[in-house]
């Protein structure tokens, strides 16, 4: 297990390297991160050396590395969040980061391997689209846009939009639509049920 722990901070600097102590960001740091991103994807999907419940749990630390669960997390709540105290926000940020972590991170390898890189367009300071095409399992042509955002001198992935879907705006569409109709507490408990059927 410390090997596999070893290999997968191995990955993550390498993914991150180039940008840890960037200041400004251009289209191409962007691009060479989603470039990266896909690289790094396939060496541990197709590593032999690892068994199936290794590599998912190699994917999972790789992709929490490269998502920025936290700022998903709030805006995903929309309005709910400025209703929170301080310490419900701290709560529903570990348990949304579980969630995504067992249910949605496992389907970016979906979106992030065998990318080519169309277009990236930057849109304010810290925010850029990256428009991509991947290919699905029939090997149909795929088009999918990442949303990254700059924190910490580091880039993250916001948002993953296949075909114009946007995985953030379902789910904060989702999200408030549960929150208005059992209320907040009623939904973490909802939450808390699903993280834990997803983790066995």
């Amino acid at each position: 297990m410390k090997k596999i722990y070893i290999v997968a901070i191995a990955f993550i600097a390498c993914l991150t390297l180039n940008f840890a102590n960037a200041t400004e960001f251009t289209e191409k740091n962007i691009a060479d991160f989603i470039t990266n991103m896909g690289n790094e994807s396939q060496k541990i999907l197709n590593n032999k050396k690892l068994s199936s419940k290794q590599i998912e749990e190699e994917y999972k630390n790789f992709s929490d590395n490269i998502v920025d669960s936290e700022w998903v997390a709030r805006f995903i709540l929309g309005n709910n969040w400025k209703q929170l105290n301080d310490e419900q926000k701290k709560e529903f940020q570990s348990l949304y980061k579980q969630y995504l972590l067992s249910n949605y991170m496992p389907k970016l390898k979906d979106y992030n391997t065998n990318l080519k890189i169309v277009k990236v367009t930057k849109q304010k300071d810290t925010v850029y689209m990256a428009d991509t095409i991947t290919k699905d399992k029939n090997n149909r042509d795929v088009n999918v846009t990442f949303r990254l955002g700059i924190r910490n001198d580091r880039i993250y992935i916001t948002d993953i939009i296949p075909e114009g879907i946007s995985f953030i705006g379902n789910q904060r569409s989702d999200i408030g639509y549960t929150i208005s109709q059992i209320g907040y507490d009623k939904f973490i408990e909802q939450l808390k049920v699903k993280i834990n059927e997803n983790n066995k």
